[in-house]
């Protein structure tokens, strides 16, 4: 009997007597509170100090755009984020401002953007093992797993090194991403070269048939150009403002080449119509020698196409037994290896044909012009057709202009750069901000504070508290006696 009650209350004593566990909770519940308000202010307060003393504010952009997951600009090259602090947009955000005590570069290497990488894609990055020395073949398909490309990016700007002031800051930070905005659609937008490239040509530097060269040529890269958007425009979209799709302006650009130029030039032609007769007669003579050249040079080079061919023919070996993979790759090799001089021949012959086209169009043109004069008027005829054939071009152009613009900036870019979070120089949002920064330190401390107020308070239901007692006053008693001695 003895033995079991020993053992009963042995038991006893190495379970933790809840009654007192919750006695202890309740009796440094409000030293744990205070401490976890303390604590909480202290990391916060801190983080907004840091905030107002660094005097940093912050863009918030993101990308959203066919190639940039793979880290492409919509034009298929690499893309380049600090396109957005370039040095000429900064020094026209200056400008702009009014702030001339700033320096360029200063700005530009206190400018950092950084991107926003998920958590999730984190954890399949730094899980993906390394492929060297690795007796498993590995696709791209691994290897770009193990790849990500942002497509938010965090712009900060530090106030304090930079020389500007918070609100300084703030409004040059929100100006720099609107100028990039418009860098953007200039850089990957519609293609105004092309357009300033027909406004460019002043028909009165050109001799009429040459003026009429000049702007066929410039008309059929700009509809080879509309052609393309029609290829990307899945929606056959409509201009709300011209009220054209770009088939309709494709076929306005080809009517005005084969329609209004082909009158003109046959007017031209079949008059003898010249500026300066001599002058263009040697200058066709000139052209005929160039083309004569190259159709020389198309010549030997379909010669020796022809005789590689042939030999390759001659040469070329059927294989008929199982299908290996060596012998496919072979057979593959050797049909891209024709197929690839068949191009070389095709071009070379379209090259050839189009020599010799054109110096039987020169040579006839010499001979119209060394037999016939040139009727009066007509000269007058002719400009007055070429001032309404400029009118012309320049009234579609600017209808090509607000067509693509519309286009590319409400449909096929309409997301594909936008401010998510512009700068701010409020203190409310100082404050704020930095209790969004702290959320995560604070939750890791007050989870150690929690873990510290559990383990005192079970430790204190062990530790009677007489023996507390008596420890807290023979420290007392040590402190004064220090005290008397000295």
């Amino acid at each position: 009997m003895l033995d079991l009650k020993r053992n009963r209350s042995s038991d006893e004593t190495n379970v933790l007597p809840v009654k007192e566990f919750v006695k202890k909770l309740k009796k440094l519940f409000v030293p744990w509170i205070i401490a976890a308000a303390v604590i909480a202010v202290a990391i916060s307060g801190y983080n907004a100090a840091v905030n107002i003393i660094n005097g940093q504010v912050s863009v918030l952009v993101n990308f959203s755009f066919d190639g940039i997951e793979a880290g492409m600009d919509p034009m298929g090259n690499k893309f380049d984020v600090n396109e957005i602090k370039s040095k000429d947009i900064i020094e026209e955000c200056l400008e702009e401002l009014e702030i001339t005590d700033s320096n360029t570069e200063n700005i530009y290497s206190n400018i950092a953007i950084s991107g926003l990488v998920p958590s999730n894609v984190i954890d399949r990055i730094t899980y993906y093992s390394p492929v060297y020395g690795s007796d498993e073949i590995v696709s791209s398909k691994n290897i770009q797993d193990s790849t990500y490309y942002p497509t938010q990016y965090t712009i900060t700007l530090d106030c304090r090194k930079s020389g500007l002031s918070r609100k300084e800051s703030a409004s040059f930070l929100n100006l720099l991403s609107e100028k990039y905005s418009k860098k953007f659609f200039e850089s990957y937008g519609y293609n105004k070269s092309l357009e300033k490239a027909v406004i460019a040509i002043d028909y009165h530097d050109y001799d009429y048939v040459d003026a009429v060269s000049v702007f066929d040529s410039s008309l059929k890269s700009l509809k080879e150009y509309i052609d393309d958007l029609a290829k990307k425009d899945n929606i056959r979209f409509r201009s709300e403002t011209s009220g054209f799709t770009f088939a309709d302006l494709s076929r306005s650009i080809e009517t005005i080449r084969t329609e209004d130029l082909d009158m003109i030039l046959s007017y031209i032609v079949s008059n003898n119509i010249t500026k300066d007769k001599e002058n263009l007669i040697v200058n066709y003579q000139f052209k005929i020698e160039e083309l004569t050249r190259s159709r020389n040079i198309y010549k030997e080079r379909l010669k020796s196409i022809n005789e590689t061919i042939s030999n390759y023919e001659k040469n070329a070996i059927l294989i008929i037994g199982n299908a290996t993979d060596g012998a496919n790759a072979a057979l593959n090799q050797s049909s891209d290896t024709y197929d690839n001089m068949i191009d070389d021949k095709v071009r070379a012959e379209t090259g050839l044909s189009k020599c010799e086209q054109n110096i039987s169009l020169y040579e006839e043109r010499i001979k119209s012009l060394k037999k016939g004069d040139t009727k009066s008027g007509s000269a007058e005829i002719v400009e007055k057709d070429f001032e309404k054939l400029n009118s012309k071009i320049n009234t579609l152009l600017e209808t090509v202009n607000e067509t693509a613009v519309e286009y590319f900036e409400g449909v096929l870019f309409s997301n594909a750069y936008k401010v998510l979070s512009p700068a701010t120089n409020s203190f409310f949002y100082v404050i704020k901000s930095s209790l969004a920064d702290s959320i995560n330190l604070v939750f890791a401390a007050e989870l150690l504070l929690f873990a510290a107020y559990i383990a005192i308070s079970t430790i204190a239901v062990y530790l009677p508290e007489n023996n507390v007692l008596k420890f807290m006053k023979d420290i007392k008693k040590s402190k004064g006696g220090k005290k008397k001695n000295g």
